[in-house]
């Protein structure tokens, strides 16, 4: 333990002289994060990461945790010494993944004070299929709140950047909507379309399509919801 903790604060401190003799303006080391993405079943390493957490808060930084999905004690992060809790809903990777995941994550993580992780994945920037069920990451933030609490992403590769540099429609969709939730202006409401007005006679039964391939200038993020929830 006393190894342990002389090799922790050696590497925190050369990680925190290093950043700050970047000199970033627009950035800031906030604190450390915990690898591992549950407490170890075979041996609990919940006092290592206790015993981690009171040196990263003497250093003067923060320390956070990123579970999976409902992980081994998740529930626990903060007794651990964790100040950020945040649950990955592992819906993105999976086109099979249950809708639900959403509301129990978001449920779960209201009822235990934390946030929900954003996932994003590379193959998002050129599968809509891929790309609604990361729209639906935004979307739900939007419905249970959590676009108002602690935000982290994880982003792949440069997924995010490499977006906002695209002219392909479908990455603009992504980048635009990611930039609007991380602000806190994120919409919802779905768009209305001046030109799907029709004229119906009296009496009569009236039948259309509406070809949102066609019609639709570019896809929105109700559009792309609210057809992946179709």
């Amino acid at each position: 333990a006393e190894d342990r903790e002389k090799i922790l604060r050696w590497y925190i401190g050369k990680c925190q002289k290093e950043f700050a003799d970047c000199g970033y303006e627009n950035l800031e080391l906030g604190g450390f994060y915990w690898m591992n993405e549950a407490v170890i079943w075979e041996k609990d390493d919940s006092h290592i990461i206790a015993e981690v957490a009171d040196i990263v808060h003497d250093m003067g930084s923060y320390f956070m945790w990123i579970p999976y999905y409902t992980a081994n004690r998740y529930f626990l992060g903060y007794e651990m010494g964790f100040d950020f809790v945040n649950m990955q809903p592992n819906v993105v990777f999976d086109l099979d993944s249950p809708l639900w995941r959403f509301d129990s994550t978001a449920m779960l993580t209201k009822y235990n004070k934390m946030s929900v992780e954003i996932e994003h994945t590379r193959q998002a920037m050129s599968d809509i299929a891929f790309a609604r069920n990361y729209m639906l990451y935004l979307y739900y933030g939007e419905v249970y709140g959590y676009i108002d609490s602690i935000h982290v992403y994880y982003n792949d590769r440069d997924n995010i950047s490499a977006m906002g540099f695209s002219d392909d429609p479908l990455c603009r969709l992504q980048y635009d909507a990611t930039y609007h939730f991380a602000k806190g202006t994120l919409d919802v409401t779905p768009d209305t379309k001046e030109k799907a007005v029709f004229d119906a006679a009296a009496n009569d039964i009236f039948t259309a399509n509406l070809n949102p391939e066609k019609d639709y200038d570019s896809p929105s993020l109700t559009d792309a919801v609210h057809r992946r929830l179709a």
